[in-house]
C-alpha cells in the first residue's frame, strides 16, 4: 500500500492510496478538489497494463465515498478526509466485485 499527499498540477491538494489486488488490478483511493469546490473521495479499480492504468466506466469497480465543501482546502483537510475511509474494507469489497 502506497499513499501520496501532494499538490496536483492545478495547485490543489490531493491524496492517493494504491493497493494491488492482483498483479493486473489496482485499487485506488483518491481525494481531491473538484471544479465546483468540493473535496471528493472516490475508490476505483484500474487494470494495470505496463505503465498504463485503464478504468472501464460502468464495468470496473467504482464508489464515490464522500463529497464535502470546506471554507479552506489545506493538506490537513484532504488528509483527514482521505484517512476516514478504510482501504482494507474497500479492497475486500472490490475483490468480491471481481470474484477474487
Amino acid at each position: 500500500m502506497t499513499t501520496y499527499i501532494r499538490k496536483d498540477s492545478s495547485g490543489s491538494w490531493s491524496a492517493t492510496t494504491h493497493v494491488d489486488l492482483t498483479p493486473e488490478l489496482r485499487l485506488k483511493l483518491s481525494t481531491h478538489k473538484t471544479f465546483n469546490g468540493q473535496v471528493v473521495t472516490v475508490a476505483t479499480v484500474v487494470k494495470v497494463n505496463g505503465i498504463h492504468e485503464i478504468h472501464a466506466l460502468y464495468k470496473d469497480f467504482s464508489r464515490r465515498l464522500e463529497g464535502t465543501k470546506y471554507p479552506r482546502i489545506t493538506s490537513k483537510v484532504v488528509e483527514e478526509q482521505h484517512n476516514r475511509h478504510n482501504i482494507e474494507a474497500l479492497a475486500l469489497e472490490a475483490r468480491a466485485f471481481y470474484g477474487l
